[in-house]
């Protein structure tokens, strides 16, 4: 027979079972805490890299891309002009329903500027290694020289580019 001490005993025991349930499920402790200082807990600053504005936006030939944001994180995209197939090394070209899919994409950070030059580096590819250098160097007529690694580099246009200045 159970005395009243044991019974509350062992209801107290349940609910704070439940109760470390019900806060396991939850997808992590900040949705406890007020808003204001859950946000202040998770939240951090991108900042913008000194100098880089003149660089930000997309830059274009003809098969090739590449956009910057002020914070430094880049995307190069171009076509290799080699069409995957069996037996075909990567990179290559490939087509989803009518689009070409570029062979080459890095993803970069540009993490300083000196003159008009920024530099950076690749932070994830499938040409150059993770850490291999990026140069953007920027030229008269809105446009620039794009690099990575030992490459010669890459003619790229601005959106004030002379039409047909960079291709088709």
């Amino acid at each position: 027979m159970k005395t009243r001490f044991s019974l509350d005993l062992s209801i107290a025991c349940w609910m704070s079972l439940a109760l470390v349930l019900l806060m396991g499920s939850t997808p992590n402790l900040a949705s406890a805490t007020p808003r204001s200082q859950a946000a202040s807990m998770h939240t951090y600053v991108v900042k913008d890299v000194p100098g880089l504005q003149t660089f930000v936006g997309f830059w274009y030939a003809h098969g090739v891309g590449l956009g910057i944001q002020a914070d430094g994180q880049a995307h190069f995209v171009a076509r290799v002009y080699t069409w995957c197939a069996p037996g075909v090394k990567l990179p290559c070209d490939s087509f989803s329903e009518n689009a070409i899919i570029s062979g080459l994409d890095e993803h970069l950070l540009f993490s300083r500027v000196a003159s008009t030059t920024a530099y950076g580096s690749v932070t994830v590819g499938n040409v150059q290694p993770v850490g291999a250098s990026a140069t953007l160097t920027l030229l008269p007529g809105n446009m620039a020289l794009f690099s990575t690694g030992q490459g010669m580099g890459q003619l790229l246009c601005g959106p004030q580019a002379a039409v047909g200045a960079c291709g088709a």
